[in-house]
C-alpha cells in the first residue's frame, strides 16, 4: 500500500498522495509554531521535504537519527498524532530556543542563496553590467532568494546577444529569465523589489505563483560558462534589468539562510 511506504530521496523522486498528506502535516506543524514557512505541497518527496521533516522532528523532541534509513509510516504517524514518549516531551520543552531560532530564520518568509554552490561571483555590478554573474556547476538548480511572487517566466527572448556559442552549447541555452517580486521585509530585502535570474532555463514555476525562500525555480543556463546573471531593481520595471548591486542581497541570504 502507498501509505505504508518509507520515504527516501530518490531520482526520480517518490510521489503520491501519501507524500502530499505528509507535506500538509509538516505545514500544519509550522503553523502551530507560528513559523512563516511552508513546504511546497506537490506530492514529491525531495530534499526540502526531508530538511523540513528533520526540523519538525527535532522541534518535537524526536531524534533526527530516526530519518537515517528513511521516513517510515510509523514515524509519520508519531508526528501526526503527537505520540511522544516522556523523554521526547521533556526534550520538546527544552527545545523552545530552537523553535524561536527557526521562527527568526524564516521571519518574513526567510532567505536562501539563489545557487547552492557558487564557484565564483564574476563580472560584478558596474557600468554596462547590471548584475553579478554567479558562476556555478553546469545545469545547477537555482532557488528563490526570498518569499516572492513569480512575475516573469521566459524561455527565450530575454538576452540572446553578447556571448558567443560554444560547441554543444547553442547561444539560446542562456536566453531565459525568471523574475520574482519580493514579499519579504528583512535586512536589505523590501517588499516590491524585483530579483531577476538571467540565463535561467527549465523553469519549474509559473507567473502568478508564490514561492518560498529556497524553493527550486529552475536551472542555470549556459552563456560562455554555466552561470546565473543575478539582478535586483526597485520594482518599477519587468524588463529584466538591475539598478543596484545584488551582492549585498546574496551575501545576506547566504549568511542568514
Amino acid at each position: 500500500m502507498a501509505d505504508a511506504r518509507t520515504f527516501k530521496i530518490k531520482a526520480p523522486p517518490m510521489h503520491g498522495d501519501d507524500v502530499r498528506n505528509w507535506e500538509k502535516i509538516l505545514n500544519k506543524q509550522f503553523d502551530e509554531w507560528r513559523i512563516d514557512f511552508q513546504v511546497r505541497v506537490d506530492g514529491e518527496y525531495r530534499v526540502p521535504d526531508r530538511a523540513a521533516t528533520a526540523d519538525v522532528l527535532y522541534g518535537l523532541g524526536i531524534s533526527r537519527l530516526l530519518l537515517r534509513d528513511g521516513l517510515t509510516p510509523e514515524l509519520r504517524a508519531k508526528v501526526r498524532d503527537k505520540r511522544l514518549t516522556r523523554g521526547e516531551k521533556i526534550r520538546m520543552a527544552l527545545r523552545r530556543r530552537f523553535r524561536r531560532k527557526l521562527r527568526a530564520k524564516h521571519e518574513a518568509g526567510g532567505v536562501a542563496s539563489p545557487v547552492h554552490k557558487i564557484l565564483e561571483d564574476s563580472h560584478g555590478f558596474q557600468p554596462g553590467h547590471d548584475g553579478v554573474d554567479l558562476i556555478c556547476p553546469e545545469d545547477a538548480p537555482i532557488f528563490a532568494i526570498c518569499k516572492a511572487k513569480v512575475i516573469d517566466v521566459r524561455a527565450i527572448g530575454w538576452w540572446g546577444l553578447g556571448a558567443q556559442p560554444s560547441p554543444g552549447h547553442p547561444i539560446a541555452d542562456g536566453d531565459g529569465i525568471i523574475q520574482l517580486e519580493c514579499l519579504a521585509d528583512r535586512g536589505p530585502f523590501k517588499k516590491g523589489m524585483h530579483f531577476g535570474y538571467g540565463h535561467a532555463e527549465h523553469a519549474r514555476v509559473n507567473e502568478g505563483e508564490t514561492v518560498q525562500a529556497g524553493q527550486r525555480i529552475g536551472r542555470a543556463g549556459f552563456a560562455n560558462a554555466p552561470h546565473v546573471h543575478f539582478m535586483v531593481n526597485g520594482g518599477d520595471t519587468t524588463k529584466g534589468i538591475g539598478d543596484r548591486d545584488p551582492m549585498p542581497f546574496v551575501r545576506y541570504a547566504i549568511k542568514h539562510q
